[in-house]
């Protein structure tokens, strides 16, 4: 009998490898995906969801669920999210600059008060990327 069920258990371990074709794309992000192409919200909205991320994880660890500092402290706005907002920075000098600029030393700020204080505050400001992203953007 237990042969016949190890046998059994085997051949419908070979049957659902081959029944189920497995696909190997990752998914797409599509936040990620118009960011890596040079959308200024985007990268915006990308690296701000990446800071509040890490700020959640440091909210957890300062409150003792987790047991080391998060490395996500090192680079807040993560590596992509540097990355995306340095590809959306626009050329030349003028209004969209000059706001690009802004934007990008705000986010330098808030992941600054991440990295050297309490995780509270940063998590409420960025709860909602989209709307902070938008009173960035906002033109002079």
């Amino acid at each position: 009998m237990r042969r016949c069920a190890c046998g059994l258990a085997a051949a419908f371990l070979l049957l659902s490898c081959t029944a189920a074709p497995k696909t190997h794309e990752p998914k797409v992000d599509p936040l990620e995906e118009r960011a890596r192409a040079g959308d200024p919200v985007a990268a915006c909205e990308f690296a701000v969801r990446n800071l509040h991320t890490c700020a959640r994880d440091k909210q957890r660890w300062e409150s003792g669920l987790f047991l080391h500092e998060p490395a996500c402290v090192e680079t807040p706005l993560g590596e992509r999210g540097e990355e995306y907002l340095d590809k959306a920075m626009p050329e030349g000098k003028g209004p969209e600059y000059t706001t690009a600029l802004l934007e990008r030393a705000s986010l330098s700020l808030l992941a600054a008060q991440l990295v050297a204080g309490p995780s509270d505050p940063v998590v409420a400001k960025t709860r909602d990327p989209e709307q902070y992203c938008a009173s960035l953007l906002r033109q002079p």
